[in-house]
């Protein structure tokens, strides 16, 4: 018993914690965290309203309007990257020399690109085969990846993820 007080004790102060930190009330963040801010009741659901007409969904994108980007979502993306990369080695660097195929599709998606950038995407990461795959180790292989795909800005503004 006295185990579950004390984790009911240590889950209501995070809680607590967490909300204080918070620059937004119930609504979330978005264009009513900025007209309403931590007001409670009724002004909530004005602020819900306000956020619902997508400045949002442009806040959470874009970090504005108190809606920041969790670095650990980032983190674990970057992880995802790095796994897949990691697991599928030997069929991307078959397919980057190729231009094509399903595990360089799964690369191009892991990495947060467009649909219509694929086959940009191929023929870019084939004709630089040598230079990605000069550095050993999976890691290594995406950095070069990535690199590349940086300094192609057309490409890489249809790429939102290429740092995680």
């Amino acid at each position: 018993m006295k185990y579950w007080i004390g984790a009911l004790v240590v889950l209501v102060t995070a809680t607590s914690v967490a909300e204080a930190r918070r620059r937004y009330g119930m609504a979330g963040c978005g264009l009513g965290a900025l007209v309403v801010g931590r007001k409670k009741g009724m002004s909530q659901i004005l602020a819900n309203t306000l956020n619902v007409t997508g400045t949002q969904s442009f806040g959470i994108t874009t970090g504005t309007s108190h809606c920041k980007t969790d670095r650990s979502f980032r983190s674990r993306r970057r992880a995802s990257q790095e796994v897949f990369t990691r697991n599928n080695l030997a069929s991307l660097s078959r397919e980057m020399s190729l231009g094509s195929g399903p595990a360089l599709k799964g690369l191009h998606v892991h990495l947060g690109c467009e649909e219509t950038s694929y086959e940009a995407f191929g023929e870019l990461l084939q004709s630089e085969y040598s230079y990605i795959f000069s550095a050993p180790g999976a890691v290594a292989v995406l950095d070069s990846a990535v690199t590349v795909i940086e300094k192609q800005p057309e490409l890489a503004k249809q790429c939102q993820a290429l740092r995680g």
